[in-house]
């Protein structure tokens, strides 16, 4: 029983994946005018940064490495602390 709803959900994806895939919707950007290139909004947000008018950006995704040492060692004497956990019986 497991076996036919495994491959009835697996073909209910393949069938809504191939109906996403025909969707080849597309926008119209050809009366879309640049008024600046790249580098010239590139110079205003630097400019902008050094004049205090935009705040600075905080990057929160990397963890700081006096943080990430501090923590490694708690968890280290933590494990060491604990003690050892029992083997599990009947081994299989």
């Amino acid at each position: 029983m497991k076996t036919k709803q495994m491959i009835a959900a697996v073909a209910v994806l393949f069938a809504a994946g191939s109906v996403m895939a025909a969707n080849d919707a597309k926008i119209d950007q050809s009366g879309v005018q640049a008024t600046k290139t790249r580098a010239q909004v590139r110079a205003e947000v630097e400019q902008a940064y050094a004049q205090g008018q935009l705040a600075a950006q905080q990057n929160t995704e990397f963890v700081e490495y006096p943080n990430l040492a501090a923590a490694k060692a708690r968890n280290e004497a933590t494990l060491a602390a604990k003690p050892a956990a029992p083997a599990a019986a009947g081994g299989n």
